[in-house]
């Protein structure tokens, strides 16, 4: 509802939560918080998809063009203007938010959660542990 709901993006509007010690605590909690993607709206579950899908069509692209050896020169430059745009946007919302910047290991990061999210999602499929505290 549009005359309820605001959108704050300050930081005291942000709740933290403390990290996960280990893999296996990660992983179930991952695994929660991807299991209520069936309450969102439809365009928003359109829009997360279509990030996903553009960001490893993205990568194995690269990944093609830099194995058969075509336009390497305008690959890296692609590479590097993407990740420079993520890594500003990424730099403005993380100083507002007083976070801590490891911004260095984007790409790392952005590979790592893409291979995560498909281990826990394939994972939800076949073993029903969603339950919250």
């Amino acid at each position: 509802n549009k005359k309820n709901v605001v959108c704050l993006t300050t930081f005291d509007s942000i709740t933290k939560s403390i990290p996960k010690k280990t893999w296996k605590q990660f992983l179930k909690q991952k695994s929660r918080h991807l299991t209520t993607g069936v309450k969102y709206k439809l365009i928003h579950k359109i829009l997360l998809g279509l990030d996903t899908l553009s960001t490893i069509f993205f990568y194995f692209s690269i990944l093609y063009l830099l194995c058969v050896q075509t336009y390497v020169n305008q690959i890296i430059i692609l590479y590097l203007v993407r990740t420079l745009i993520l890594f500003i946007i990424l730099f403005i919302f993380s100083k507002k938010m007083h976070e801590k910047n490891n911004l260095i290991f984007i790409s790392i990061f952005e590979v790592l959660i893409l291979i995560v999210n498909t281990f826990v999602i394939i994972r939800n499929i076949f073993i029903k542990n969603n339950t919250w505290k």
